[in-house]
């Protein structure tokens, strides 16, 4: 028998568990009020304990286990046994707690959802229709992803029961904790009656709970409202109307960060209830700390006050993994929570000496519950979430040194203070930026511009900056700064230690600014001068090489593009529009009794600015880069400009439109003062520094990029025009034996509101007649173009424009040009072997005959044109056909006739009668074909 997969084994299941419940005996009173699930897993196995604790109404006789099942998500169940409950008058009127405990293992791991079944849901419940009849069903999804480890899931420190006052605001608060210190956040659901679907619900502040819904919350200003808070979990009812039972759902989603994505690794549902009483008694308040952040090993003492309006005694009860942990330092003073008179407050007192094992992402929260007890009535509470987050100390630099050989910076560091710590991470940055942190920022702003150059081990208390084995750059100042990484947590940064100016012993590269943007456009190189040489070794004069290479790093087409005695150079014809390039200076110099230049020391590399940009709607956005030995964040003067023109023309002068604060923004910019269909062109100006006061601000220009905001216009198709030939003109001018012509086009961009105006390129296409196929024969970024190299005239065009991101315009009128078809044929030849006339032939040209030419010319005013084809029949005098010939256009002069016969042999002097069908090279269907009838007359 093969087994049953999965889903059959559910369906079977569910509908076994359906059917006890129909045919099941009716109970004398129905009993579940609320539940939890407690989940845990036995670390290192598949096996997990799950627990679930019942609420029960004590008043019913219907014990526990009479109709329930826990499902375990994998096809696997387990009937809950009939257990006996305990009294729990501390929690309310007829309540009553029991407790069932098993164990169930998985096959494999995957994501699974446990789910407690109870037929027997209380009876009455006002938001749920015809309760007594729908089942109770209570969630935990748990992922048993294996990078998870062994997961700890979150624990509901507080009962899944409350009492409210119509009238009254309502809180309350799960005290969910985590003890792997993963996130959570919470979520509203919907109480359900089985496993795949909802219970049919009301929100509890649904209008038909009040009198004048319009007036229904506390302060009797407005509707009631019923929310919870996401990041603290807590429930706001403001406030309960009719007085009954509720029940609500609400998840708790435990989240893990994975890949430095947050992943859902569980959720628990907590179906709840709430009962609404009718009082006149005023809630209870608590006076709690503010949400602190202190760095580990720093002890907290704080008193905690409980007061009530009314004076009745109060109980102040506190929530947290802190008091769970066995190895916790967190302790509460008294241990135990009793009433206690609230005149003067109550107090609570709670201490913690934190550790550094105490350091996590997430804070710790403590959620403080006050109960009031009032001589009559239902008691009213309040919560109170405190958030402390434990941080990671500062590392503490203590010297930077040089190496001055190498070029080479050492960094030395206090061992860190605490032993878990994971790596250090070693930043840089050229300038010093003074900044002393907040307690509770950690790791690096970004606005200081210090880079991240390396990461070690915790353990290190030292560290060799080779700057990626090219040394440090001449004339920089470098500043370090550590973070220290505890558990995947970021600590306060480090102080500022620095090194240099360093001496500039080598060019120091200031500028690298692009002046011309195009295809071959050309950016300008400028250096300083080594000021620090040893001159007696290399006296002046230098002499300086540039090199170029692609990218904003490396050697990729590494070469020399110059060599000058100044200090600037302009590299010409490079593509500066679509390329990014890293420029080096070597200095030359003669030593002391030599006769020849020889290379002394090399700058560092640097890039050109590199701009972006891409249209939103209502926007453009802007961001930059290089690669520099300087910092492009200057703390004396953190702005980078921002340039802009409308269009696309070079020559359209830019403007300056705005400054970045870059400290704060970054390398970007948002345009939104665009127009939707404008063609707006950027450039922008960065300012750099090495630290050094020696070499002055560095001011260097990206390209320009062109960029229109993002619209759902396309490109209209340009209006053509041709330069059709003039055969008058064409005739008298151009010999017989001209074999290449052109054809030149120029065309207009439409430029209405209707149509995409970010032309960047358009694409011409051609075919040699109208009804032809066109193909795409060129594609150009002018408004003209030259079809040379052709054959003939003949040629139809059609032009299209592309935008800039890509979309083509539907193609423009066809245009076409024509040739100047011309036939003619000579009325005499003699083909006597003589050289001259020879041949009845169409294109002899009469210009070609020169007065010493042994030839006389014909009586031809012009030669044939164009012509693709002939097909010729000869006859005598008396019309006898004498011969018959066909020729192409890759016969040579178009030799139709060489005076003999079909059989070869040589025909008499005389006259002769012709036929000819000649076929023209042209785009006019018309003019394609034509008869010529005529004589010549042969002479031997």
């Amino acid at each position: 028998m093969k087994p049953l997969n999965y889903e059959v084994k559910k369906f079977i299941l569910l509908a076994v568990f359906l059917l006890q419940w129909m045919f099941a005996p009716p109970a004398l009173a129905t009993h579940l009020r609320a539940a939890d699930i407690q989940v845990e897993r036995i670390c290192g196995t598949l096996t997990f304990r799950i627990a679930v604790i019942a609420y029960l109404n004590s008043s019913s006789s219907t014990r526990f286990g009479t109709n329930s099942e826990v499902l375990f998500g994998d096809g696997a169940s387990v009937r809950i046994p009939l257990t006996s409950s305990t009294p729990r008058p501390d929690l309310g009127t007829n309540i009553s707690v029991a407790t069932f405990t098993t164990e169930h293992t998985y096959a494999a791991n995957g994501t699974y959802s446990i789910a407690y079944i109870e037929r027997d849901r209380s009876a009455g419940v006002l938001n749920i229709a015809n309760s007594t009849d729908v089942p109770y069903v209570t969630f935990v999804k748990i992922n048993t992803d294996p990078t998870f480890g062994c997961n700890k899931y979150p624990v509901l420190a507080v009962v899944p029961l409350d009492r409210a006052c119509s009238g009254a605001a309502f809180y309350h608060n799960s005290g969910a904790f985590d003890t792997d210190g993963d996130s959570l956040s919470y979520q509203m659901s919907t109480p359900s009656a089985s496993p795949t679907a909802f219970a049919i619900y009301d929100e509890p502040n649904a209008k038909k709970f009040y009198p004048n819904a319009n007036i229904g919350n506390e302060e009797r200003n407005g509707a009631a409202t019923f929310t919870i808070n996401s990041l603290t979990g807590l429930v706001t009812w403001n406030a309960p109307g009719a007085i009954g039972e509720y029940n609500i759902a609400f998840k708790i989603i435990e989240w893990r960060k994975k890949n430095g994505v947050y992943v859902e690794a569980s959720s628990t549902t907590r179906d709840m209830q709430i009962v609404v009483e009718s009082c006149t008694n005023k809630r209870p308040s608590l006076v709690v700390p503010a949400d602190r952040c202190v760095v580990a090993g720093t002890s907290i003492e704080e008193v905690i006050l409980g007061m009530d309006p009314e004076n009745h005694q109060v109980k102040i009860e506190v929530f947290s993994e802190l008091l769970q942990a066995p190895d916790s330092l967190a302790a509460i003073v008294p241990k135990r929570s009793d009433f206690v008179a609230s005149s003067p407050p109550a107090q609570l007192s709670f201490s913690w000496a934190t550790t550094c094992d105490d350091i996590r992402q997430q804070p710790y929260q403590v959620v403080f519950k006050i109960t009031d007890r009032p001589p009559d009535g239902p008691k009213l509470v309040s919560f109170v979430t405190w958030s402390i987050r434990v941080v990671a100390p500062e590392p503490v630099i203590e010297t930077t040194v040089l190496d001055v050989v190498r070029l080479h910076g050492v960094l030395n560091w206090q061992p860190y203070s605490c032993n878990n710590v994971k790596q250090i991470q070693i930043f840089r940055k050229v300038d010093s930026y003074p900044f002393t942190p907040g307690t509770c920022q950690l790791g690096i702003p970004g606005f200081l511009g210090y880079q991240l150059i390396d990461q070690i081990q915790g353990s290190e208390t030292s560290y060799r900056d080779t700057n990626f084995e090219l040394g440090l750059s001449p004339g920089a100042t470098y500043c370090y700064r550590l973070v220290a990484l505890v558990d995947d947590t970021k600590s306060i940064v480090s102080n500022e230690l620095c090194i240099g100016p360093i001496q500039t012993d080598a060019p120091v590269i200031t500028h690298v600014t692009v002046e011309k943007t195009h295809e071959n456009g050309s950016i300008r190189v400028s250096w300083r001068s080594p000021a620090d040489i040893n001159r007696i070794q290399f006296p002046k004069p230098y002499q300086y090489e540039v090199f170029r290479a692609r990218d904003f790093v490396g050697d990729e087409q590494l070469s020399s593009v110059g060599r000058v005695s100044d200090t600037t150079f302009v590299d010409t014809g490079i593509d500066s529009k679509n390329k990014v390039f890293n420029y080096r200076v070597v200095v030359y110099a003669k030593p002391q009794f030599s006769s020849d230049f020889i290379p002394v020391d090399t700058s560092a590399v640097a890039s050109s600015v590199w701009l972006s940009a891409v249209g939103n709607e209502t926007s453009i956005a802007l961001q930059w880069r290089d690669s520099v030995p300087w910092s492009n964040v200057v703390r004396e003067r953190p702005y980078h400009l921002i340039y802009r023109s409308e269009g696309v023309k070079q020559g359209n002068p830019m403007m300056l439109l705005d400054s970045v604060l870059v400290t704060v923004g970054g390398f970007n910019y948002v345009d939104t003062r665009v127009r939707k269909n404008q063609i707006y062109s950027y450039k922008v100006q960065t300012r750099g520094t090495y630290g050094n006061e020696a070499i002055p601000l560095q001011e260097n220009f990206s390209q320009i990029v062109f960029v229109t905001p993002a619209n759902d216009l396309t490109p209209c198709p340009p209006t053509l025009e041709v330069a059709v030939t003039d055969c008058a003109s064409y005739l008298a001018q151009y010999t017989c034996r001209t074999t290449s012509f052109a054809n030149n086009l120029s065309w207009i961009a439409s430029a209405t509101d209707d149509c995409r105006l970010d032309i960047v390129a358009y694409r011409i296409y051609a075919a040699d007649f109208p009804d032809g196929s066109p193909e795409l024969i060129a594609t150009v970024d002018a408004t003209e173009f030259s079809d040379a190299n052709l054959s003939s005239f003949a040629r139809c065009y059609q032009v299209s424009a592309v935008d800039s991101r890509g979309t083509e315009s539907p193609l423009s009128e066809m245009v076409c040009n024509d040739n100047c078809p011309y036939f003619q044929l000579p009325n005499v030849f003699t083909p006597n072997g003589d050289g001259c006339n020879d041949v009845f032939a169409s294109d002899i040209d009469p210009l070609s005959i020169g007065e010493s030419s042994p030839c006389q010319a014909t009586d031809l005013t012009q030669c044939s044109r164009f012509v693709k084809s002939v097909s010729i029949t000869i006859y005598d005098r008396w019309g006898k056909q004498t011969f018959q010939g066909t020729t192409s256009a890759s016969t040579i002069n178009h030799v139709l006739w060489n005076g003999r016969d079909q059989h070869g042999n040589s025909c008499a002097s005389g006259v002769y009668y012709y036929l000819a069908d000649v076929t023209f090279i042209t785009t006019d269907n018309a003019k394609r074909n034509r008869r010529y009838k005529g004589w010549v007359h042969l002479l031997r």
